[in-house]
């Protein structure tokens, strides 16, 4: 008399816990698209950020980030879309629960490096050789 009770008990355990990996993905979904907008958005501007440092610190020696980053726009761009993509994929298309959180994990963390990194190649050239201006009355 037990054993039918205990299995609907078990499928009912069963579908909570489905409900609750769910969940988890749509979770993941979300952060992975939110984090990925303005990665995108600062990407696609690293050409206008060029054509910033060309006129407004001509000659002037650029970080390596900067540098790298005029030299390879397109290869940043592919990255800012390639991520979320791999992101979606790992998560619709990964079977087992540890691959798609490791993975998901592991892209976000590309993301937001990519981020970080892109943002300080746009904007250390404009406040790197910032300095208090010299008084001219000595």
């Amino acid at each position: 008399m037990n054993e039918p009770d205990s299995q609907d008990s078990s499928q009912q355990v069963s579908a909570k816990i489905d409900e609750i990996i769910l969940g988890l993905k749509w979770m993941f979904v979300l952060l992975i698209v939110l984090i990925s907008i303005p990665n995108i958005q600062i990407a696609l501007s690293i050409s206008w950020f060029a054509k910033g440092f060309a006129e407004a610190l001509p000659g002037m020696m650029l970080p390596l980030v900067t540098s790298t980053l005029i030299t390879l726009p397109t290869f940043f761009c592919l990255l800012a879309f390639v991520w979320p993509i791999l992101g979606l994929l790992n998560l619709f298309y990964s079977k087992r629960l540890q691959f798609w959180m490791i993975g998901s994990v592991i892209i976000l963390f590309m993301i937001g490096l990519q981020l970080d990194l892109t943002y300080m190649g746009c904007f250390t050239p404009f406040f790197s050789g910032m300095v208090a201006p010299e008084s001219s009355a000595k």
